[in-house]
């Protein structure tokens, strides 16, 4: 018998906003990962605290802001 991993879904969003100049362009961004804020499995893993299998999830929602500069 196979076991398998749970479903897996998740929603990245961003928004971009570009600043041109003559020989340059800067561009700032906002993304949230996950944005639904779902607990996907990553993996499971023994314990050798609870002497039984645990789950390590991936990280929940998490904001990301930057700016990017090309020239």
């Amino acid at each position: 018998m196979a076991a398998r991993y749970p479903p897996y879904h998740s929603l990245y969003l961003r928004v971009d906003r570009r600043f041109i100049f003559k020989k340059s362009s800067l561009t700032g961004y906002f993304t949230l990962v996950n944005a639904y804020n779902r607990g996907n499995v990553a993996r499971y893993y023994w314990s050798s605290q609870k002497k039984g299998m645990d789950t390590l999830y991936q990280p929940p929602l998490l904001p990301i802001i930057g700016l990017q500069y090309d020239f």
